[in-house]
């Protein structure tokens, strides 16, 4: 008896979620995170990530999901990299005003600087040669996380991402801090 008593309220409350509905309303959310970065000859180290997202509703269950992203690493001597994401993206969301989820994904942009040096022997001695260089690529990025509203307008939003640009993805995760506008 007690487990249809159990069934018959778990079903009730899924039923509930169901009926529910994300806001309807702008969300802006400062990002702080960890990554991984992958470049074309594997791993190019781990870094902080740093940055911001606007979440755009535009229908009952989706939103349009703007992220940049900043994140550098230098885990080799005189070797500096730092990418720069821009994800725009189509988000799908589960939830009501106080908690929901959320899968987004689409193609975005890559700017990566790359800078350092390297020892060149030479006849005479030994040349210290410098070098900086400047990509940007497309991309394709995936993410998924949850968004939680403990107080009023405060949000958290926790996440992880996947940007594909070379064979290995860079991949991280992220916490957020945001504000719901609106009414």
């Amino acid at each position: 008896m007690r487990c249809l008593l159990f069934f018959l309220a778990f079903s009730a409350t899924l039923q509930e979620t169901a009926r529910a509905e994300p806001p309807r309303q702008i969300e802006a959310f400062a990002t702080v995170g960890v990554s991984r970065l992958a470049g074309d000859e594997g791993s190019e180290g781990n870094g902080a990530s740093f940055g911001g997202a606007v979440t755009i509703p535009f229908a009952a269950r989706w939103a349009v999901d703007m992220q940049a992203l900043t994140t550098g690493a230098n885990n080799y001597a005189n070797y500096n990299v730092r990418y720069t994401f821009l994800s725009p993206a189509i988000q799908y969301r589960r939830g009501d005003e106080n908690a929901y989820w959320f899968i987004a994904g689409g193609p975005g942009l890559a700017a990566e600087r790359t800078s350092g040096s390297y020892q060149l022997q030479e006849p005479g001695g030994t040349l210290t040669v410098s070098f900086e260089r400047s990509d940007n690529k497309l991309t394709l990025h995936w993410r998924t996380g949850a968004v939680f509203r403990p107080t009023g307008r405060l949000l958290i939003r926790g996440e992880f991402f996947w940007v594909s640009r070379y064979v290995l993805p860079t991949v991280g995760a992220a916490v957020s801090v945001g504000y719901r506008f609106g009414r």
